[in-house]
């Protein structure tokens, strides 16, 4: 088979880059394109692709059987029957396909965390400077969780309010009168934060206290009758609450910039040398991207 291309002393075949590329840099590939030009971002994410692969080999780094599946059923799991092989087929991918793709990520994996081991977790000085550059991220708005009867026409709204002012619980009454998906759990819908809503619905809401019951407002989706059930004040998060996710954040990001590092390394050691510019692709490959 014909060489596409030369990095150091492996020498990649057309075919084996053809189906190399369509996984590692498929998102980078114009879907009408008639052919791929090896060059730039496309070229780069290849190259990087064949170095994990040979500093795998270089350290005795693999992928085990067991290890492979336990991330395919992870993957499966979210998958009712056989809908996920069903959702590879509309992809034109076939099961091997996916699982050799599926690989060749927990490899790069591994080799990832190979060589960021030496990065150290951010110091709790680094934390809280973050913290301070970035007050703004961590001011939570006001929010509140609240039930709703919302129905199509004013007066099936009145009736239910109605009943409601009688003594019936709103919980009951939303089952009987309320179209909306939540009706079946009381009409309880969950958090919401302030200006998240439409004005009208907004405005109600954040106007009335825990427990009181709203009078009929009117929205684009219909005829609400509301109670609030919880308000959550908000204002700013201590570095208590968020210090964690800030060291995730800043530990991810510095391990990140790492392997960046160490991949512009190893394509700085290394001769690459493009032997075929220009790969054609069959109509077959332009569906599957």
């Amino acid at each position: 088979d014909e060489i596409a291309l030369e990095i150091g002393e492996s020498k990649i075949t057309v075919k084996q880059l053809n189906r190399d590329i369509r996984f590692q840099s498929a998102e980078l590939i114009d879907p009408n394109s008639q052919s791929v030009t090896l060059e730039g971002p496309i070229l780069e994410s290849v190259v990087n692709y064949y170095l994990i692969e040979r500093y795998a080999k270089k350290h005795g780094v693999s992928v085990s059987k067991a290890e492979l599946v336990r991330a395919i059923h992870e993957i499966q799991k979210d998958y009712p029957d056989n809908s996920f092989k069903e959702t590879l087929l509309r992809r034109y991918v076939s099961m091997e396909q996916w699982k050799e793709a599926l690989k060749g990520e927990l490899l790069r994996k591994k080799v990832f965390d190979a060589v960021t081991r030496h990065i150290r977790p951010p110091s709790h000085i680094q934390i809280e400077q973050y913290y301070r550059e970035h007050i703004n991220n961590y001011k939570r708005p006001t929010r509140l969780r609240f039930r709703q009867i919302v129905t199509h026409s004013e007066n099936k709204a009145r009736a239910a309010l109605s009943r409601i002012k009688k003594g019936e619980s709103m919980a009951e009454v939303a089952k009987l009168y309320s179209y909306g998906p939540e009706a079946e759990k009381g009409g309880e819908v969950g958090w919401v934060e302030k200006g998240q809503l439409v004005p009208s619905m907004d405005k109600a809401l954040f106007s009335l206290p825990v427990g009181k019951i709203s009078s009929v407002v009117k929205s684009p989706y219909g005829y609400h009758i509301f109670q609030v059930m919880e308000i959550d004040p908000g204002g700013l998060q201590s570095l208590k609450e968020v210090g964690s996710s800030i060291q995730a954040r800043l530990y991810s990001q510095a391990r990140e910039r790492a392997f960046q590092k160490w991949l512009e390394e190893q394509r700085a050691r290394v001769k690459i040398k493009v032997l075929k510019k220009f790969l054609e692709r069959t109509p077959r490959q332009n569906e599957q991207s």
